[in-house]
């Protein structure tokens, strides 16, 4: 599995979020959604080439998992206003 640009600064940037402690600054927030983002795009593309969006019952419940992540961060972020 490769690591993309993205990815690694994701982890150096939620490494740095663990030490601030419950501070999680708006930038790591759109970080998170924007990852999070396009893995619900790569699902759906793998599901639509692979599957024909047939018989995805695993797929679909990480694709829902990612969802409600996604919906959270919108949250948090709506919130900060």
């Amino acid at each position: 599995m490769t690591v993309d640009r993205g990815e690694r600064e994701y982890v150096l940037k939620e490494r740095r979020a663990r030490r601030w402690g419950s501070i999680v600054p708006a930038w790591y927030l759109r970080l998170r959604l924007r990852l999070a983002c396009q893995a619900i795009d790569r699902i759906e593309r793998h599901l639509a080439d692979e599957f024909g969006v047939a018989e995805t019952a695993p797929l679909h419940a990480e694709l829902e998992a990612l969802f409600a992540e996604r919906d959270a961060l919108l949250k948090r972020l709506a919130a900060r206003g």
